[in-house]
């Protein structure tokens, strides 16, 4: 499980650092999301679309928390933010979430993802 993750964008781009709980185990990883249009962040339980998506995968090792990397497929925040801004038709846009134990981090993008295991 991850326990936190660090963000920082320009406006721009954005870029996400995720520690693992363990970090003696697992190195953090640094996903590059390149050129994004949106992104939002919902502490612990607070993010609406949890509760009305469906379940999230489930680590296929513990099998008790949240897989902390995800894509969303079919999604209806992706959908409603191209109906509120039809300039953004046309592209293939991408809606990622980073799981831990206390945020759920949303991106959506159109950029090639970069991800890396990093030094600690």
């Amino acid at each position: 499980m991850l326990g936190t993750v660090d963000v920082m964008s320009n406006g721009t781009t954005l870029i996400a650092t995720a520690y693992y709980d363990d970090t003696t185990i697992s190195r953090p990883v640094r996903l590059d999301f390149g050129r994004v249009e949106a992104f939002k962040i919902y502490e612990e339980f607070s993010d609406p679309a949890i509760s009305s998506a469906p379940p999230m995968m489930r680590d296929p090792i513990s099998g008790n928390v949240p897989w902390p990397f995800q894509e969303v497929v079919d999604s209806r925040w992706v959908r409603s933010v191209l109906a509120r801004n039809g300039a953004l038709n046309g592209r293939s846009w991408q809606h990622f979430t980073i799981v831990t134990v206390d945020v759920i981090l949303h991106v959506m993008t159109d950029s090639p993802l970069k991800a890396e295991r990093i030094d600690g």
